[in-house]
């Protein structure tokens, strides 16, 4: 597998300056690359990024840190949702339509069931609306 600088450059951030190191399918061409003088002064960058790193005083957690991670996350805990009412709030809560639009949308859906509801109009058997007693006057085809 060849390897460009731009690659080198991220394996070296991925993997450390150690390039003995490296993953078994990229060390023969990070062995190959450090020997470019841009890449040496890549490993300098990241050798002395790594030891500032290393050296850098980090302050021990305080007494109860882990206890005090865990009661906050029994605040955090989001009530289960039941019931039809409960998931159709969490439902519109997510929508959150400003209320002239969601009259709209309301007034809209009570149309189609009202439209859909109504019983459809029927035709009783003494008239005769079919398309051929349209379409014939008298004997004769408009």
């Amino acid at each position: 597998m060849k390897i460009n600088q731009k690659d080198f450059a991220r394996y070296l951030a991925l993997y450390g300056p150690a390039v003995e190191q490296w993953p078994d399918s990229v060390r023969a061409e990070g062995l190959r690359m450090r020997q470019h003088p841009e890449a040496a002064a890549l490993i300098g960058q990241q050798s002395r990024l790594e030891t500032l790193l290393r050296n850098y005083p980090v302050e021990p957690p305080r007494a109860g840190f882990a206890e005090r991670i865990i009661a906050a996350t029994k605040y955090a805990t989001p009530s289960p949702v039941s019931g039809f009412g409960a998931w159709l709030h969490a439902a519109l809560a997510e929508f959150m339509l400003p209320r002239p639009a969601f009259a709209l949308a309301s007034l809209l859906a009570l149309g189609f069931v009202i439209g859909l509801s109504a019983p459809a109009p029927t035709v009783s058997g003494d008239d005769d609306l079919s398309l051929q007693t349209y379409l014939e006057n008298d004997g004769a085809v408009l």
